[in-house]
């Protein structure tokens, strides 16, 4: 399912692997079955996704494409950004669930998980920095970050020394360890 491209299925689908994780061996589970990747993928593919209304018809789903191909009012764009930002969120909290696995972090750390949350944070247009949903993903990328340096080892930390300025990084280190949500 998560090879999907329609973002409103993504996005449950993500929150269910969420729900599923809540647990070391589930964590591990879901770590040998490759969703770590897939996850990873997700958020630094941003063209590709179907924001239509899922459906149960192919018909529907094919008219209703074609119907919507003509250029999107500024309110659509919105709902699309909002749709995306939402989807990204919900894999920065599953990759923060599944980064409670240390193995899952290291790999996630040794796939550019690093980088690729990083990248999140800088927004592709102005306009983003003023919709709620990329404020709520830049505190989900945050947080997921947050768990990544907490099981990274002292000389592993470099990458994150790299990604801040000085001053936000001692705010960052000065955080404190994340603990998980019950």
């Amino acid at each position: 399912c998560l090879s999907h491209n329609n973002v409103k299925v993504l996005d449950h689908a993500i929150w269910c692997l969420t729900s599923c994780a809540d647990n070391e061996d589930d964590r591990r589970k879901i770590r040998l079955n490759g969703a770590l990747p897939l996850l990873l993928s997700l958020l630094e593919n941003k063209s590709s996704f179907d924001f239509s209304c899922p459906s149960t018809n192919p018909n529907q789903r094919r008219y209703g494409s074609i119907a919507k191909q003509n250029i999107p009012e500024d309110s659509e764009v919105i709902s699309q950004f909002d749709q995306l930002f939402d989807m990204q969120s919900a894999c920065c909290n599953c990759l923060a669930e599944l980064s409670c696995d240390y193995t899952n972090g290291q790999i996630i750390i040794e796939r550019n998980g690093i980088y690729i949350l990083a990248m999140l944070l800088f927004p592709e247009n102005e306009e983003s920095l003023r919709l709620e949903k990329y404020n709520h993903l830049q505190r989900n990328v945050f947080k997921t970050l947050r768990f990544l340096f907490s099981l990274n080892k002292k000389n592993d930390q470099y990458q994150f020394k790299r990604l801040f300025p000085t001053q936000i990084f001692e705010l960052f280190v000065g955080i404190g360890n994340f603990q998980r949500e019950t």
